[in-house]
């Protein structure tokens, strides 16, 4: 639906391509360790420096219609058991 909606724009667009979840490093990470069945641990070195980037997806939502997205947790799943499946087939 995202790829159909792009190919029918005029033009060429730059857009942030996100959804609206915030999610850490250490967020992917712990969830990606989860989805495989490990457990992770982080080491922390020095002093984090606490800046947080989070990308304005409003451009996307407007130009593609997109109103709904798919959570970072269910997209990751779904990109994992893709992974899974190619590795298999």
């Amino acid at each position: 639906r995202f790829l159909v909606a792009g190919l029918q724009l005029e033009g060429s667009h730059v857009v942030n391509v996100a959804g609206d979840d915030e999610v850490s490093i250490q967020d992917i990470g712990t969830q990606l360790a989860a989805l495989h069945g490990r457990e992770v641990h982080f080491e922390h070195r020095g002093q984090a420096a606490h800046w947080h980037l989070r990308a304005n997806n409003q451009r996307m939502k407007a130009l593609f219609g997109v109103e709904e997205l798919t959570s970072f947790q269910d997209g990751l799943a779904c990109f994992v058991a893709a992974i899974n499946k190619e590795e298999t087939d």
